[in-house]
C-alpha cells in the first residue's frame, strides 16, 4: 500500500500484523480506517488486531525468546538492536511524515537537528550493551 503524505511523495507501507518475523493479515481480515485529524478525511486503512493476533504475538515472542533470541548474548542482541537503530535513522523521513500525517500536522524536514530520536535511540541500545556485557 501507498501512503500519501503531505510534504513527501507517497510512501510504501506493509498494511497487515507483524507476527513472527512477518507481516501478515488480521486474524479478523477487518481494517481499520486511518483518519487526518487536520482534513477529517480517511488516507489510509490498517489492519484492525485483536485477541486472537494478541496471542500469536505472545506464543511467537515466547517461542523466539525459548529458542534462539533468548540463547543470544546481550551482546549478540545489542547488535541485532544497533542495526534496527541504523534501518529506523536510514527511514527517519518517512516514518516522521507519516506520523505527521496521522497526527494531523505537516512534517518539514529541519536537517541533522530532526535525526535526534534515532541518535538517542543508539546511545541507549550502547548503554544496555555496555551495562549487560559487565
Amino acid at each position: 500500500m501507498n501512503i500519501q503524505t503531505r510534504s513527501q511523495s507517497p510512501v510504501a507501507a506493509p498494511n497487515g500484523v507483524f507476527i513472527d518475523n512477518e507481516w501478515r493479515p488480521s486474524a479478523s481480515g477487518q481494517l481499520l480506517d486511518v483518519i487526518d485529524p487536520a482534513t477529517g478525511q480517511v488516507f489510509t486503512q490498517i489492519a484492525a488486531g485483536n485477541a486472537e493476533d494478541i496471542d500469536a504475538a505472545v506464543q511467537a515472542a515466547r517461542r523466539a525468546l525459548a529458542e534462539e533470541w533468548g540463547r543470544m548474548s546481550a551482546t549478540e542482541r545489542g547488535r541485532i538492536l544497533s542495526r534496527a537503530s541504523v534501518l529506523v535513522t536510514e527511514a527517519f523521513d518517512e516514518l516522521a511524515a507519516l506520523e505527521a500525517r496521522d497526527c494531523g500536522s505537516r512534517y518539514l524536514r529541519r536537517g541533522p537537528t530532526s535525526r535526534r530520536p534515532p541518535d538517542i535511540w543508539s546511545f541507549m541500545v550502547a548503554l544496555r550493551i555496555r551495562f549487560m556485557a559487565t
